[in-house]
């Protein structure tokens, strides 16, 4: 079939050979060197490499799989043949982070508290539920934040306590942002866990409900466990703040006030725990391939082409098909620094930085092979100038 290289990708390798931009007189020929090294990318080429990468064989590519692994291989044996550096772990082209299977445990989970006149003790899945995890039992005086309002919650105020926050609603999009931001400010105050009084819409049947979905099994990245959370009924929270001398209904519409403060709940104290079990040690791999650059000091920068390289597996039947084979999500991208690669390495004069060649896995489960790459980078992240 005609070979076609694309005008952009033509104008990307004529700036490398140091020719004239061609984008600026699109009908100008190009250097020999560069029609080349454009001409390796062929329609057959790409369809042969999408094809592969999204094949019913590699069944939607889920992080972490046995097939997100063949595809990972794939693109480091090409990137071999091209002649691309390993710019990996160990002086290898991949990158593996942590992506365990972890439930919590029912028979450890537990919530009392103590300090009142007698102790109050919750129970799990009519009570309470719980996420996160503690490697061990936790323990600290209880504040009461409200709604948490980020002036009143300033980094280390809430240090060796727990926080207690109002989260009214039912389960919704904007009650899991607030709960996330909740989440968020406590822990960044210093909180060693939250307590969610959750309101009145939340029946023992679907606080029971909610907490066989936590108990299920699920995956979280790297080898820290999760935030302490526990999530309790306004009946129950009742009883703790009758515990201090406290009217929980007051203090519900006080927390939502403007010019709201913390108020811890007077003598009382939280003894609690989430144990956690491991149930798989599974790991993802991110592929990391440079071009070197030739000049002497701007070869030490990078400027990164990414793309990812999974998609979500197998899942519910359409149309009688269950492989979610994520064609242009993304094995197209995915394609496509394999086609610019090649064009690159043909071209054979270097560009004066280096070239970073980086597939992330993990983005259908939130851009976690990204994450992981920019906190545990294996090039020096300031010397990354571009992606």
């Amino acid at each position: 079939m005609q070979r076609r290289p694309s005008v952009l990708l033509a104008a990307a390798l004529a700036s490398i050979a140091g020719a004239a931009p061609v984008f600026a007189q699109a009908a100008a020929p190009l250097p020999p060197e560069v029609a080349a090294a454009a001409n390796v990318i062929t329609v057959d080429d790409a369809r042969a490499r999408l094809e592969f990468i999204s094949s019913d064989l590699m069944r939607g590519r889920d992080t972490p799989s046995p097939e997100l692994n063949i595809v990972a291989s794939y693109l480091v044996s090409n990137y071999k043949a091209m002649g691309l550096q390993p710019g990996g772990e160990g002086g290898g082209y991949m990158q593996w982070y942590p992506f365990p299977l972890r439930r919590t445990s029912s028979a450890g989970t537990r919530l009392e508290v103590t300090g009142g006149a007698a102790p109050v003790s919750l129970a799990l899945n009519r009570d309470f539920y719980a996420l996160g995890g503690t490697a061990q039992g936790l323990s600290g005086p209880l504040v009461y934040v409200g709604r948490a309002p980020a002036a009143a919650l300033g980094a280390g105020s809430l240090q060796g306590r727990v926080a207690v926050a109002a989260l009214p609603g039912a389960s919704t999009r904007d009650w899991r942002l607030e709960r996330n931001r909740i989440r968020n400010a406590a822990r960044q105050a210093g909180a060693s866990a939250v307590v969610f009084v959750l309101g009145t819409e939340w029946t023992a049947d679907s606080l029971a409900r909610y907490a066989g979905q936590a108990a299920r099994p699920s995956r979280t990245m790297g080898t820290e466990l999760g935030y302490p959370q526990f999530y309790v009924s306004q009946e129950a929270a009742g009883r703790i703040f009758q515990a201090a001398r406290m009217d929980l209904a007051r203090q519900w519409t006080a927390g939502a006030a403007a010019g709201f403060r913390p108020a811890p709940l007077a003598a009382l104290t939280i003894n609690a725990a989430v144990p956690v079990e491991q149930v798989d040690e599974a790991r993802a791999p991110n592929v990391v391939a440079v071009w070197q650059g030739s000049d002497p000091v701007l070869r030490n920068e990078y400027v990164v082409l990414s793309a990812h390289m999974d998609h979500v597996g197998v899942g519910q039947p359409v149309n009688g098909d269950s492989i979610y084979n994520g064609a242009d999500d993304d094995a197209s991208g995915t394609t496509g620094l394999l086609e610019v690669a090649q064009a690159m390495a043909q071209l054979g004069i270097r560009p004066r930085r280096s070239i970073v060649f980086l597939h992330v896995s993990g983005e259908e489960k939130g851009l976690l092979g990204s994450e992981w790459y920019s906190d545990h980078p294996t090039l020096p992240l300031a010397q990354i100038v571009a992606n």
